[in-house]
């Protein structure tokens, strides 16, 4: 049997070094790797551990690129070939390293943002601004390493994007519009609002497109940036999350007032020292007679919103029972009609 030495020349060396190369290449990275997780193991922070989770998959395309760029040059093909191979080797390995920073800064982003910048929101849209701009980076400099003058394609694009825009008018509003809603910091994740439509909830997103509210009842309410940029909301996380809690109750006319008083500051301490619900201060009261009862507004501390309706509750229950105890009588409304006999 006839061996063609050429032919193992031509073909069998460079596949032999590609193999070589690629082996010593993962080797090198799994030491590295082994060497760089026991480190970063030993730090407190996590960004050691974000770096190595996204460069992991990535390394193994850059040792196939590598040893692929090696060993091409092995094969002897014609100039002109060679260059769009070797083209397209460096667009890839360029848009492989901008894949890696993306997925990174947006670990980073999501890790970090809050404890560095706890005023500024991290929602969808700021990942897809930040993400778009390395992507947007790394595709320009792909096409100028190929020698494609990126000067006249920008231009292209700003004749075409004001075509695009127009044409895609309402999506760019949103986007915009959810862009001026975080800059505006009147809203962040986490933040129970109400809207003037009567809409309430937590905001759970701020997307490119819209902003998702999850109700008290656990639904999803989607509602376009742009009509939410308009609306009139109450956010009650702002200026800070200890908000009051205003309700009334009523007594008879028979009660005594300053024993009303007293048993409504006791209940009101007791509950707040028994479950946290809202805070210890006082709680303030405001008296005013009406038709048909002695009315007491009482206005106690909540630390967060979410207590509101728990502690408006209970309140009740316990002055209700408290009442009964103390033989204190909660009237309802009644009518005394006199006729007067005429003679």
């Amino acid at each position: 049997m006839e061996i063609n030495i050429e032919l193992i020349k031509s073909y069998g060396i460079p596949i032999i070094s590609f193999i070589v190369i690629f082996v010593i290449f993962i080797i090198i990275r799994n030491i590295l790797f082994k060497g760089i997780e026991k480190w970063a193991k030993a730090t407190h922070s996590n960004l050691d551990d974000i770096i190595v989770s996204s460069l992991r998959f990535p390394s193994i395309l850059w040792g196939i690129i590598l040893a692929f760029y090696i060993s091409i040059d092995l094969f002897g093909i014609p100039p002109r070939l060679d260059l769009y191979i070797h083209n397209i080797l460096t667009v890839t390995i360029i848009l492989s390293v901008t894949v890696a920073l993306a997925n990174i800064t947006n670990q980073i982003i999501s890790t970090y943002a809050k404890k560095l910048a706890p005023e500024l929101p991290v929602t969808g849209v700021t990942k897809i601004i930040v993400i778009a701009i390395i992507y947007s980076l790394g595709i320009l400099i792909a096409l100028d390493s190929i020698g494609i003058e990126i000067t006249p394609l920008l231009t292209a694009l700003g004749v075409g994007g004001l075509a695009v825009g127009l044409a895609l008018k309402d999506t760019l509003s949103n986007l915009f519009s959810g862009i001026y809603i975080i800059l505006e910091r009147n809203l962040k994740i986490g933040d129970f609002i109400e809207t003037s439509d009567g809409i309430s909830g937590i905001v759970e997103d701020i997307g490119w497109r819209t902003t998702k509210i999850r109700e008290l009842a656990n639904n999803i309410i989607v509602i376009p940036n742009e009509k939410l940029a308009q609306t009139i909301l109450k956010n009650y996380e702002l200026p800070e999350k200890k908000l009051s809690l205003v309700f009334d109750i009523g007594v008879s006319y028979d009660s005594d007032v300053d024993k009303v008083k007293q048993i409504i500051i006791e209940e009101c301490q007791k509950y707040a020292r028994e479950t946290g619900n809202i805070l210890e201060d006082e709680p303030l009261l405001r008296f005013k007679p009406s038709d048909f009862s002695l009315d007491f507004t009482i206005i106690v501390k909540l630390p967060e919103i979410m207590k509101k309706w728990q502690a408006r509750s209970d309140l009740y229950e316990r002055l209700f029972k408290r009442f009964k105890e103390e033989n204190i009588e909660i009237p309802y409304p009644i009518e005394t009609i006199y006729l007067k006999k005429e003679e």
